[in-house]
């Protein structure tokens, strides 16, 4: 089981393992790729503490209280009424066992009840399948795809758009 609480300071030594591991990092925020030192990676931590506009939460292990990765929702839009949603799992012990999928859920709700968004997008690559079938699952749809628009492994790579709207998640 897992809970999402305000991500804070004590959650950065999981970020310093995390962004200087290549397979946890392959499918996450092109920043990452940019990140080694320390006092880069903390210095990129401390701003998305800073981040008021943004819902910046911490993906906890219900029972060992141990942090798994973290969720966010950014660029959100009052013109627009939306926001870009995204989540990184740097646990790798926990991938693969319905995390992404269950937090996906959960900050759609909050999405659209705490923030009250009709809309959320994401980007997500064409070859991260687990990503891609996890939010799906949650929900959303793919609107659209991006030609060689990611770098992984050296080479470009296709990303999909994918969104959920207010009155999808009230019909599921």
């Amino acid at each position: 089981m897992i809970e999402l609480s305000q991500l804070a300071d004590k959650h950065l030594p999981y970020f310093l393992e995390w962004i200087n591991d290549e397979e946890v990092i392959k499918y996450s925020l092109a920043a990452f790729h940019g990140l080694s030192s320390k006092a880069e990676i903390t210095e990129w931590f401390e701003g998305v503490l800073e981040d008021t506009e943004s819902v910046n939460l911490a993906i906890i292990d219900s029972e060992t209280q141990e942090c798994l990765g973290y969720a966010a929702l950014s660029n959100m839009s009052e013109a627009s009424d939306g926001g870009e949603f995204f989540i990184f799992i740097g646990d790798k012990a926990s991938w693969g066992k319905g995390i992404g999928t269950e937090v996906t859920k959960q900050m759609i709700e909050k999405g659209f009840t705490e923030q009250d968004l009709h809309w959320i997008i994401l980007v997500v690559s064409k070859s991260n399948e687990g990503g891609v079938k996890a939010y799906q699952r949650a929900g959303f749809t793919i609107e659209t795809m991006f030609r060689q628009r990611s770098m992984e492994d050296g080479k470009l790579h296709d990303t999909f758009l994918m969104s959920i709207r207010r009155e999808e998640q009230e019909a599921a």
